[in-house]
C-alpha cells in the first residue's frame, strides 16, 4: 500500500523525527501514541482496517515495516506461539540496540503489538497481556 503526503506534511513529520533513524511510519506511530494517550482520542470503537479489506484477503497478513516489523522479526518470531507482554519486555534488547533513541520502548512495543494484531500476525487472547502468534 502506498500513501502519499504533501511536502508540507512531510516537513512537519521531519520536525518530530530523529535524523537517519526514524522512518515516516515511526514518527506517525509516535504521534498516534501521543494522541491516544493524551485522552484526546475519541472513545468510540476503533475502525479496523480489515473491515475495508475484501473478504478473500482478510486471512492474508498485511506487510508490516518500521518498528512493528523489527519487533516482529527480532522479538515475536523467536518467542513461543503463545507469549505474554512481560515476555516481550524481557526480549526487547535487540530492538533497543537498533533504536537507542526510543525513550518509551515498552509503550512503543505495545503500540506495535496492536499494529501486528491489526495486520493479522498475532491475536490478543485476553485483556491481561496474553498473545498468540498466528504466523
Amino acid at each position: 500500500m502506498k500513501i502519499e503526503i504533501s511536502n508540507q506534511t512531510f516537513k512537519r513529520l521531519q520536525q518530530h523525527a530523529v535524523p537517519l533513524k526514524d522512518s515516516p511510519e515511526d514518527v506517525i506511530v509516535k504521534l498516534l501514541s501521543s494522541f491516544e494517550t493524551s485522552g484526546r482520542a475519541k472513545q468510540e470503537k476503533p475502525i479496523l482496517l480489515d473491515e475495508y479489506r475484501p473478504e478473500s484477503m482478510r486471512s492474508i497478513p498485511r506487510r508490516v515495516s518500521g518498528f512493528a516489523g523489527e519487533l516482529w522479526e527480532l522479538v515475536i518470531k523467536p518467542l513461543p506461539e503463545e507469549f505474554s507482554l512481560p515476555d516481550v519486555y524481557r526480549h526487547l534488547d535487540p530492538v533497543r540496540e537498533r533504536r537507542p533513541h526510543v525513550k518509551e520502548l515498552e509503550a512503543s512495543a505495545r503500540a506495535a503489538l496492536q499494529t501486528l494484531r491489526d495486520a493479522g500476525y498475532i491475536e490478543f487472547m485476553d485483556n491481561r497481556g496474553q498473545y498468540r502468534r498466528l504466523q
